[in-house]
């Protein structure tokens, strides 16, 4: 009988793949062409796949010692409590990631504190937004 694994198991397993190696290009067939990222750090949502695939490619050079420490799942949701650190300020926060049918995701949000290292955090992401001529609010 084959093993049948539901779109959460196999996005998850492509997203800490991508993580460990840190290449983040390998979940662009896991985000859809619409899908939102929300953040405590942005004024409003940024849209779009390619905006996805940057922002969570400069997080993943902005935090030093990221590391994934529980994983929740129901259905197509998926919640991801991690803890980092950005310019020596500690971070503690939740990925929470919807995916679509097709096991894309959808939305992607994320939940950090304590407020300096969110402080710390946003100080570092609009630095790369700066360099890379994009809006950041």
């Amino acid at each position: 009988m084959a093993d049948v694994r539901s779109n959460a198991d196999i996005f998850s397993d492509a997203f800490h793949e991508a993580i460990i190696d840190k290449d983040i290009s390998k979940l662009a067939p896991h985000i859809a062409d619409d899908a939102q990222f929300h953040s405590p750090a942005f004024y409003n949502p940024k849209q779009g796949r390619d905006t996805l695939l940057f922002i969570l490619s400069s997080v993943s050079e902005v935090f030093e010692g990221l590391t994934y420490v529980k994983e929740w799942t129901d259905g197509n949701e998926l919640l991801l409590e991690f803890r980092a650190k950005v310019k020596g300020k500690d971070i503690h926060g939740i990925d929470r990631i919807s995916l679509n049918d097709a096991g894309k995701i959808v939305r992607f949000e994320v939940m950090v504190r304590p407020l300096n290292g969110l402080m710390a955090l946003a100080e570092e992401m609009g630095k790369k937004f700066q360099a890379a001529g994009v809006s950041g609010t």
